[in-house]
């Protein structure tokens, strides 16, 4: 490195001055903080890693809750079930297949970033 430097700018530096140094010092210390940087961002990844898992998990779940409820209520089996719901107001259609469209997407969404 310093021949590259005495060549470059057709100077003289020997390895006892204090411009040496320096330069060396600020290499270790941009490297130590590089390191530390490093390992910050693999810890944030990580931290992020199981965020989207859980959120994945729970997409997940409430798209097989909202399938499950849209099956039953479709078939000529889920009768019974759809008699206990009645009590209850009501979802239309398009909102079960809303929320089951977007939890969907979430998933891939989700899916692409943990592989990403």
């Amino acid at each position: 490195m310093l021949a590259q430097v005495c060549v470059e700018h057709s100077v003289r530096i020997d390895t006892d001055d204090p411009a040496v140094a320096v330069v060396e010092l600020n290499r270790l210390i941009l490297e130590s903080v590089l390191a530390k940087a490093t390992d910050q961002i693999r810890a944030a990844t990580a931290e992020l890693d199981l965020a989207l898992e859980r959120v994945q998990v729970r997409a997940g779940a409430l798209l097989a809750k909202e399938l499950r409820g849209a099956i039953q209520r479709a078939s000529p089996l889920g009768a019974p079930a759809q008699q206990k719901e009645e009590a209850k107001p009501k979802r239309s259609m398009l909102w079960t297949t809303t929320v089951a469209g977007a939890a969907f997407l979430l998933g891939i969404l989700v899916g692409v970033l943990l592989n990403w």
